[in-house]
């Protein structure tokens, strides 16, 4: 009389949010219970949800793909304890803890947002046992390492400068021996410290030319 079907049970549950039309309830006193949908052979086998004739959301199998989500412009919501925690919005952005896409000073149409009180993204490299971060706390963002390991800045997917463990800073250097380390590997020219202020005056340092057996020198222009 309420429209309800119930396997397995004579009282189907509509759960706690409170369903007025047509529900299905599976039940079991004791063991386990499931729902299984399966195609013969490399047929496709496929859960559709839709309101008013209408396609909305989708569990689709093949033999090559598995996909879930929905079918129109509305988001993909995760939730856990009745709470949404993570959402793919239409745009394909992910977004853990946040309902909308922040863009930031970038104007990225398409990315990550991660938003909390001290949010934290942490990588574990599961066969060092060794951890890395980004983050941010008390209005400070923080890029750091749990483990004594260096952190390495890449451009064109090739070294360019590192921190390493005891706080020494590398340029052009994986070995740096000083606090500010900086070495041009390119001879011909040596390696160089500027200083400079708003009107470009400057303080440059550069480092002896081995090529040429030139010494280093300090310039003030």
């Amino acid at each position: 009389s309420a429209n309800s079907v119930g396997i397995g049970t004579t009282s189907p549950d509509v759960f706690s949010r409170g369903y007025s039309g047509t529900t299905v309830g599976i039940s079991s006193a004791s063991g386990e219970t499931a729902l299984q949908i399966n195609s013969s052979g490399t047929n496709v086998a496929a859960l559709e949800i839709g309101r008013a004739g209408s396609r909305e959301t989708l569990i689709y199998d093949t033999s090559t793909t598995t996909e879930f989500g929905s079918l129109t412009s509305k988001p993909v919501k995760f939730l856990t304890n009745g709470s949404e925690r993570m959402r793919i919005d239409t745009s394909g952005n992910l977004l853990v803890g946040a309902t909308s896409f922040n863009t930031g000073a970038f104007g990225a149409t398409r990315g990550i947002n991660v938003a909390h009180t001290q949010p934290i993204v942490l990588l574990h490299e599961t066969d060092t046992d060794k951890d890395g971060y980004i983050g941010l706390a008390a209005s400070e963002m923080f890029i750091g390492t749990a483990d004594a390991i260096p952190i390495r800045f890449h451009t064109s997917d090739a070294e360019k400068m590192r921190l390493d463990a005891s706080g020494n800073l590398g340029i052009g250097t994986a070995s740096p021996d000083s606090h500010v380390h900086i070495r041009n590997n390119a001879d011909a020219t040596g390696a160089t410290l500027k200083v400079a202020d708003s009107a470009n005056r400057a303080i440059t340092i550069t480092s002896p030319i081995a090529a040429s057996s030139a010494a280093g020198r300090i310039a003030v222009t």
